[in-house]
């Protein structure tokens, strides 16, 4: 029955001709690497109306993960397929180095090949990476996620805890939408999804540590299950941990607000663009007035929990001097003393232009594509029609062979659309 299902959906990508590769590695129960083969084709049904479709066709194993031995799997499968790698015109896949290297990763072996096969990176897993990135810019912010995930191993590792940190909750005046919010696991590979896991920390901490109390002051847990209580109870009371969770919980919420836009079945190349200016724009301004609006929330959460809103002296460290010209240099000379502005520097600046930076590198491939293909994404404002014609001779030449053979002619696509845009039903 698999086959008959493969061999239908690799009759539709041939009756398409032309096709997009999206692939993806992953190992399995028994630790061996699978390359999951999907493909995206335009299907024309049989009413004559056409459809985009993205369907799996294959798990093929891979022993050499390397750009060179992905590229020779998936020639070989291309090949037993019955398909023509000159026909790709696309390749997504994640941003991992053996898969978009510019010199020996999978995308470029193609290219190399059939220099039509355009990359795109996925979305999403670029976002993850920029989150991943971001994840390990300091101490105070491995210290954060590595408290929420104690947390919920902690409750979640016995049913009795569990049950007692829900009674807890159940006292609370609960969440906004009359449910209280429970702990959740971190997700490994969805680093946007963290920001259910700070949730419920974020919004319920007087609970949060009320339950740890109560854990502690049980004598019938184990001792050091109660050990594991009072010094996490010890860590929600930190104020520099206050700050880091609002910190987070502020940059996850807005990357996560794009994240499910770019999981949109009718997203397009500019509305992606958008979704990740939106988070540049961000950053940029969360960089100048973000640390000053974490400092207010985490105060009131603060007086909240009634502790003080003090951060922890900072050890003094004076860096050796090699060369008296380094006497000059103050700032590489002299540690900060004022605890607020250390806690700036050394964990607040590097998470948002760890963020920003990564944002900016990720996304560069896509932003040139879409430069390319944009005005085709919005129909009822065309250019006038000089300036169209020359973005049409651009594309031409873009979907050139590098020879004489291109999928397009530019004049006849520009005459088309100019055409095709008095036979549109106007919006709304």
């Amino acid at each position: 029955m698999g086959d008959k299902v493969r061999e239908s959906i690799l009759n539709r990508v041939k009756e398409a001709k032309y096709f997009a590769l999206i692939l993806d590695c992953t190992p399995d129960l028994s630790r061996k690497e699978q390359l999951s083969v999907i493909f995206r084709y335009v299907h024309e049904k049989s009413d004559k109306t056409v459809e985009i479709c993205e369907s799996f066709v294959d798990f093929v194993e891979i022993t050499d993960t390397t750009g060179k031995g992905l590229s020779e799997t998936v020639f070989k499968a291309l090949e037993n397929y019955g398909l023509d790698i000159q026909n790709c015109r696309g390749q997504g896949y994640d941003n991992g180095a053996n898969m978009k290297g510019k010199h020996s990763g999978l995308q470029k072996r193609i290219i190399e090949q059939n220099k039509r096969a355009f990359f795109v990176p996925c979305g999403c897993h670029s976002l993850n990476l920029v989150v991943s990135d971001a994840a390990k810019s300091s101490v105070p912010t491995v210290t954060l996620f590595g408290t929420i995930q104690r947390l919920y191993t902690l409750f979640s590792s016995s049913t009795k805890r569990w049950s007692l940190f829900l009674e807890s909750l159940s006292r609370s005046e609960e969440s906004c939408t009359g449910i209280p919010l429970t702990l959740k696991e971190l997700c490994i590979t969805r680093w946007e999804a963290r920001i259910d896991s700070l949730k419920a920390v974020r919004y319920q901490i007087v609970e949060v540590r009320q339950a740890l109390w109560d854990l502690y002051d049980d004598p019938s847990f184990e001792d050091d299950v109660r050990s594991e209580a009072n010094s996490l109870a010890t860590m929600l009371e930190d104020y520099g941990f206050l700050i880091s969770l609002i910190t987070w919980y502020d940059v996850l919420f807005q990357i996560n607000l794009a994240s499910k836009m770019l999981q949109s079945k009718v997203i397009n190349f500019p509305q992606v663009v958008d979704a990740l200016k939106s988070i540049s724009d961000f950053l940029v301004d969360f960089r100048e007035n973000g640390f000053v609006s974490s400092l207010v929330k985490a105060k009131e959460l603060a007086e909240e929990l009634k502790v003080e809103v003090k951060f922890k002296a900072p050890r003094l460290r004076r860096r050796k001097k090699h060369f008296d010209y380094e006497v000059e240099r103050r700032d590489e000379n002299e540690p900060l003393t004022d605890p607020q502005e250390k806690f700036k520097v050394e964990f607040f600046l590097p998470l948002v232009d760890t963020a920003y930076s990564a944002v900016e590198e990720r996304f560069e491939q896509l932003n040139a594509k879409t430069s390319k293909f944009e005005f085709l994404f919005n129909l009822d404002k065309l250019p006038d029609r000089q300036i169209l014609l020359i973005k049409c001779q651009q594309l031409e030449e873009l979907m050139s062979d590098g020879a004489d053979q291109s999928d397009i002619r530019g004049a006849e696509l520009c005459d088309e659309l100019v055409s095709i845009q008095k036979l549109l039903p106007k919006e709304g």
